[in-house]
């Protein structure tokens, strides 16, 4: 869909009391001033384009800012997807010293690293990411009890997919 179709969420976000999840697969592309941008199906790839053609993270970033949910989780399977905790700045302001932590509530999963690419199988219907982490909610996790945290199901995921030399995930948050 287009870019201006994506955001009438961000009324729907500040009703949210209790879990907001943004899951994103998808192409993570650097802009020439190293911000991620999410692409769209129409996303122009030239890093000066980036930021008229596809969603960058920080924009997702400021809508998640204004959400009152007390646990808001971020999960983005692209290349480069770490990259996202650079936007993560933007929940923190320099004008109130109590903002200069990072927001409580805010769990991140980032499919690669900042300087990495995600993989897909050839011809695969899920991202290698996805598929582990859909397999590891599914699954279980051998010795823990049923319901998991997100703690428990990132390492998992994380050793899954180094047994399998596949990028490394990485994640950041409180609570």
């Amino acid at each position: 869909p287009p870019r201006s179709t994506l955001f009438p969420y961000t009324t729907l976000f500040r009703s949210v009391q209790d879990t907001v999840l943004v899951y994103y697969v998808g192409h993570g592309l650097r802009t020439s001033d190293g911000q991620l941008a999410l692409a769209l199906s129409d996303t122009d790839r030239d890093p000066e384009s980036l930021p008229h053609t596809a969603i960058l993270f920080d924009a997702v970033a400021r809508i998640l800012r204004g959400c009152p949910a007390a646990t808001k989780l971020v999960i983005l399977d692209c290349c480069h997807a770490e990259l996202g905790t650079r936007a993560n700045y933007q929940f923190q302001s320099a004008d109130d010293l109590a903002e200069a932590y990072p927001v409580d509530g805010l769990y991140c999963i980032w499919a690669s690293k900042m300087h990495e690419k995600a993989k897909t199988p050839i011809g695969g219907d899920l991202t290698h990411f996805t598929g582990a982490f859909l397999d590891t909610v599914h699954d279980g996790i051998p010795g823990k009890p049923a319901l998991l945290r997100l703690d428990q199901i990132f390492i998992e995921l994380r050793g899954r997919l180094l047994r399998n030399d596949l990028p490394e995930p990485v994640e950041s948050g409180i609570r």
